[in-house]
């Protein structure tokens, strides 16, 4: 599901068997297979000997069990399974270095019929995620706190065919998303109330961007969350706060930026994740909680997830219509 891609950068070679189809057989190949019986699914990994060693380090640098090696069983709701036990048997190639692990496959059918077209945006320095996908906003809301009519308006205003793009940076974590979109209808935006009839919106200028405060409750606590549009040359944004709004403007003039995607990435893609920990900006546990949604039990696999994420300097996954591909680099 796209909930699990986008927060499962650091197992990305996991996630890339699970969502696509039967990758063609390479011989004295390490790699990944994937299958199902009913609601079951069993994943193996078949190493070759000279990869061993190093499959055996990166799995203690990950923090997890050397017992994996012997294969994981795991069920999903039946949404998913039902979606998954189409695509089973699947198999992902795995080369494995010290502390480098590289992926790909091809699938026997397209997967994917919604490619955009992708182009690069600045980004703050500070980013530790950034994801290109067809629709993110649904990943967005389900981590806010909103009334109906605030999320209608987004469904609205915030979808697309162009792609769009979600980039967290920041402890609290700071984020914004882009929409590629000509305009968005901000007198809508001004008209909405809370449940008491009270105006939820405010604007003000910065510099030469109009910037529209929405107040929504925070979904972690009793405070106001403000939510910050703007229009960005050619993107319709929405961003955490208005810090954060600030922070993705002054990175497209003053302040220290990169880019996303890098150039190697493909110009057309179904999802582009790009992952960025080093220990300068090691990625905040606010920043891991908002990718992989809250978890209950410090044991949980999201839970462990989050500590695995920790030991990855830096990642990548590309997904196209018939092939797959993914880099991850451990500290």
């Amino acid at each position: 599901s796209p909930r699990i891609i986008l927060g499962s950068a650091a197992a990305a070679l996991i996630i890339a068997s699970i969502i696509l189809s039967l990758a063609f057989f390479k011989k004295d190949q390490s790699y990944i297979f994937l299958t199902s019986q009913k609601n079951r699914f069993d994943l193996n990994f078949s190493i070759k000997k000279t990869d061993q060693d190093n499959f055996q380090k990166i799995l203690a640098s990950l923090g997890i069990p050397q017992e994996v090696k012997d294969g994981v069983n795991f069920e999903l709701d039946s949404t998913s399974s039902a979606r998954l036990n189409f695509l089973t048997p699947v198999k992902t190639n795995l080369t494995l270095k010290d502390k480098v692990i590289n992926f790909s496959g091809e699938t026997s059918v397209p997967l994917i019929s919604n490619q955009p077209t992708v182009e690069q945006i600045k980004v703050p320095n500070s980013t530790n995620v950034a994801i290109f996908a067809p629709d993110l906003k649904s990943f967005v809301k389900a981590r806010l706190n909103l009334a109906e009519n605030i999320s209608a308006w987004i469904d609205k205003n915030f979808s697309g065919q162009n792609g769009s793009y979600l980039v967290i940076y920041g402890l609290n974590p700071d984020y914004s998303l882009l929409v590629r979109k000509d305009q968005i209808n901000f007198d809508e935006l001004k008209n909405l109330k809370d449940t008491n009839g009270d105006t939820l919106y405010k604007e003000e200028a910065s510099g030469d961007v109009k910037l529209h405060f929405l107040q929504i409750p925070n979904i972690n606590s009793d405070k106001q969350q403000t939510l910050t549009f703007f229009q960005l040359d050619e993107y319709q944004v929405m961003s955490s706060s208005p810090d954060a709004a600030k922070s993705l403007i002054d990175a497209q003039k003053s302040s220290p930026s990169h880019k996303f995607p890098k150039g190697d990435s493909p110009k057309q893609a179904a999802l582009i994740i790009e992952f960025s920990n080093p220990d300068e900006n090691i990625i905040s546990d606010q920043a891991e909680s908002f990718l992989l949604q809250p978890w209950e039990r410090p044991n949980s696999p999201k839970a462990k997830l989050a500590s695995s994420l920790k030991q990855i300097r830096d990642a990548s996954f590309a997904l196209k219509e018939r092939s797959f591909s993914g880099l991850i680099n451990l500290k």
